[in-house]
């Protein structure tokens, strides 16, 4: 059996000794290092840290149809996989946090199954995580810590959860897994296209879930798609809800505009444009607790 070209150009260098490094602690066996790197595109610590679980798992099920040079077929296992998502976190970590990060000899065995054993049991998903509705804003606090839930448990394609587009604005003192301080550590600037993205779809969930008519306002949908930002939606609710901002809602005030509202056939004020404003403002004094 002649193996196919690419595993035999597998230059020698410090970054190829890195990766091969990584992939020994994650016991793998050298036959399969240069396969990996070749068909993976894992030529360097930088390209091994950027492998998500999902990733990891696609180029597992790539590998699984390739062989060895010795002709053996290329299983990487659950535990494989498990170290090595582990791994390339670790890795990401590091390397976010600006350090001159250039191998894995700081890691050992011993250590990398201890951040895997953390690591993989912090970071499963849940799918009874569900998207509720905010129908009442008095219930605002516990609505807003099912929805972080919620985030925490959905991931997008770095494989890095949702919750960091709307983490608080202070870090915690100390960090549980590395998950978390990459969570505080990943830019949160429109201008960041990964950001920009997730956070547009966190604009989604938000504008889905929002039943309440006090909180319609602050989750309206933008002209732009670059200015929907559901980091900034969930602030502002945060502050006007629960935060410095919460205020009771001047009942009196929303009495005189349904008194004010009348219809009179107008073509710039409809039947249906009448009726939905009274809706508007009989939903808002009843979430206040105030019948009319």
């Amino acid at each position: 059996w002649n193996p196919p070209a690419p595993y035999t150009e597998v230059p020698f260098n410090i970054e190829i000794a890195n990766v091969r490094r990584a992939l020994y602690l994650c016991d793998l066996p050298d036959a399969f290092h240069t396969p990996l790197i070749t068909v993976g595109g894992i030529k360097t610590v930088h390209a091994f840290s950027i492998m998500s679980p999902s990733k990891w798992e696609s180029l597992a099920k790539l590998m699984s149809k390739q062989k060895t040079t010795e002709g053996a077929q290329l299983i990487l296992n659950t535990n494989n996989q498990r170290l090595l998502v582990a791994l390339s976190l670790w890795a990401q970590v590091n390397i976010t946090l600006g350090k001159k990060f250039t191998d894995f000899d700081t890691l050992g065995k011993v250590q990398l199954e201890e951040i895997a054993t953390r690591e993989i049991c912090a970071t499963q998903a849940d799918d009874s995580a569900e998207l509720e509705d905010l129908a009442d804003t008095k219930q605002y606090i516990s609505w807003r810590l099912k929805f972080q839930r919620f985030c925490r448990h959905r991931y997008n394609s770095e494989g890095v959860p949702y919750s960091y587009v709307i983490r608080d604005k202070v870090p915690p003192k100390d960090y549980n897994t590395l998950m978390e301080e990459l969570v505080y550590l990943l830019p949160v600037d429109m201008s960041n296209a990964q950001f920009r993205a997730d956070s547009n779809l966190v604009h989604s969930y938000l504008e889905s879930a929002i039943k309440a008519e006090t909180a319609k306002p602050l989750v309206q949908r933008k002209s732009k798609l670059s200015e929907q930002c559901g980091r900034s939606v969930f602030l502002a609710m945060n502050a006007r809800f629960e935060g410095d901002d919460a205020k009771p809602l001047n009942l009196s005030e929303v009495e005189t505009k349904i008194g004010k509202v009348a219809w009179n056939n107008s073509p710039n004020f409809s039947a249906e444009r009448f009726t939905s404003t009274l809706c508007k403002h009989f939903n808002t004094l009843e979430e206040n607790g105030s019948v009319w």
